[in-house]
């Protein structure tokens, strides 16, 4: 299982609209089962919940996340983990959040700092020379707040994307 094919996975949903319980790629992904498809794509066992994909991963401070690492959430819609993404590299992560659908959100906005648990690794990923970032990594940072219109949000994504095409076919 490597990092980078599963970051590849889940940008390929981005876009993928959010319903709670569903697990239908390009159709409906709730948080959990987005990251369970992408992790199980690339040859992973994710569980189903995001309280037993925490359960099942080896925990990693922030300072220490790797692309590919999971991110968690505490106390989001109900207590205790609630909420999981995909650690994509520069405090970001992409995730199937319920407003957005498949979205990219920074670490540092003010709810997923208010509500971050800690990182997730799972067992048998392998990492890009042991680096913290992927090629995706390498894409022009495009800074976001908590005020971001969602026209700017979609442009930021659609950059993203684009960046992530050059970079896989050269």
């Amino acid at each position: 299982m490597n990092n980078a094919n599963i970051i590849k996975t889940a940008y390929g949903q981005l876009g993928t609209p959010y319903l709670f319980g569903a697990n239908s790629p390009n159709k409906a992904f709730d948080c959990s089962a987005f990251t369970m498809y992408a992790y199980n794509q690339n040859g992973g066992n994710l569980p189903r919940t995001a309280s037993a994909q925490y359960t099942a991963t080896e925990r990693v401070d922030k300072e220490n996340l790797k692309s590919g690492d999971l991110v968690f959430f505490d106390n989001t819609y109900k207590a205790g983990i609630s909420h999981v993404g995909i650690y994509i590299g520069n405090n970001e992560f992409i995730h199937a959040d319920s407003d957005k659908g498949v979205t990219i959100s920074n670490l540092n906005e003010t709810y997923y700092k208010t509500h971050f648990a800690g990182g997730g690794r799972a067992k048998n990923i392998n990492y890009n020379s042991g680096s913290n970032s992927v090629k995706t990594d390498t894409a022009p940072i495009i800074n976001t707040t908590e005020n971001e219109t969602e026209t700017n949000s979609l442009w930021s994504n659609i950059i993203k994307v684009i960046t992530i095409i050059i970079i896989i076919v050269f």
